[in-house]
């Protein structure tokens, strides 16, 4: 059920659009899983397969490798979904199952093929830590498992499992500065990723609320925007223009619950009892058209809101995998639109230091502005 991945990729050079960079030779691992149309499938880490040009998959102990295609890919939650065709892959593969979220102290086993070595590997640790985390891959802040079993290059893409023999989370990054840090992807945003891959064909993505928050833990600031004694909640900044509460939200407005779930001082709520995560994860659960209902505080009157869950584009696209860079040449000059990866080409991980000093803020931070009204072209009759 555990496979080793083979890719080869050609990445685009964005401070040379016309040209790609040298061919790469990369790897991982996989699994076979069910789709939530019952179909086996493998599932991976999308940097594995981002910007590929072939895949290969063969599976553990034996000697031929198939050709493997992609067919949904979520860059946020470092997930790609594959498929192989020849019915003679699949002889004998059963699928893997996901268990839930485990406990802290939990024991998971992670399996894969790191080192880029052909035989299957496996390490034991225990549950550290539950809480949302950035995904290197594409920067998103997402729900994560981090476990202290070793996790090294050519790990990613494969399962951890806890002791049911459940798949508790798919291995996807470490960090390299820590001792016995490593993350895997759990249970709810996999399921996010299938639910979006049945119902729309591909990733759509994870919803924002697009919105700017800042914490109440001062007891002034509390009293200033009127809220009572062991009242909490987090007060709104900036309601980004293009956004799910534009139009719903406004600047000042303390929000008190999501879909009834209270909200600390601190912006975190409570989960599984005796846990607090960022309040983030009650949005990025809910699929694109879902309400939420906002409990609000607005010039010191309680207020009952909902919003739709939607997306959130930035201003500058933080990745654009599988994507060539657009450019114009005029007089000498090339001209591209900015995206993250033009400024990491500049810097790689100073990237923020060393681009030019007014890109990199509106490439971290920037919001699209609001759509322009359609202009009314209006025509005059000239006599002749």
């Amino acid at each position: 059920s555990i496979v080793k991945v083979f890719t080869s990729r050609s990445s685009p050079h964005y401070l040379a659009p016309w040209q790609n960079k040298p061919p790469a030779d990369t790897g991982g691992s996989a699994f076979a899983i069910r789709d939530l149309d019952g179909v086996k499938r493998l599932l991976t880490n999308a940097h594995i397969v981002a910007d590929s040009t072939r895949i290969m998959v063969r599976r553990h102990g034996a000697a031929d490798k198939y050709p493997a295609r992609c067919i949904s890919i979520g860059h946020e939650p470092d997930l790609a979904l594959l498929d192989v065709a020849d019915a003679a892959f699949w002889e004998g593969v059963e699928p893997l199952e996901f268990g839930p979220v485990p406990q802290l102290r939990d024991v998971v086993t992670a399996v894969g093929f790191p080192g880029g070595l052909d035989n299957i590997s496996v390490t034991v640790g225990v549950v550290s830590r539950v809480d949302t985390v950035q995904y290197i891959h594409a920067a998103a802040n997402l729900l994560a498992i981090q476990i202290d079993a070793g996790i090294n290059g050519g790990n990613s893409g494969g399962p951890a499992f806890d002791v049911s023999g459940r798949v508790a989370g798919v291995a996807f990054q470490n960090v390299p500065d820590a001792q016995n840090v490593a993350y895997i992807v759990p249970e709810p945003i996999v399921r996010h990723f299938l639910n979006d891959f049945r119902a729309h064909g591909r990733y759509v993505g994870f919803c924002k609320l697009g919105v700017r928050l800042q914490t109440l833990e001062n007891v002034a600031l509390r009293a200033h925007l009127g809220l009572a004694p062991g009242q909490t909640g987090v007060v709104i900044n900036a309601v980004l223009p293009v956004s799910a509460a534009a139009g719903v939200l406004l600047v000042n407005d303390v929000l008190l619950a999501i879909d009834g779930v209270p909200i600390a001082n601190d912006a975190s709520i409570e989960w599984r009892g005796n846990e607090r995560i960022f309040l983030d994860y009650l949005v990025t659960s809910k699929a694109v058209g879902e309400p939420i209902a906002l409990s609000v505080l607005r010039d010191r009157a309680p207020l009952q809101l909902s919003v739709t869950a939607a997306t959130q584009a930035p201003l500058v696209p933080v990745h654009q995998y599988g994507e060539l860079p657009e450019y114009l040449v005029y007089a000498g000059l090339v001209f591209s639109p900015l995206v993250q990866p033009m400024l990491h080409d500049w810097g790689s991980i100073d990237w923020y230091n060393t681009a030019p000093r007014r890109l990199p803020p509106r490439g971290a931070r920037g919001a699209p502005p609001p759509p322009r009204p359609p202009s009314r072209a209006r025509s005059r009759r000239t006599s002749w």
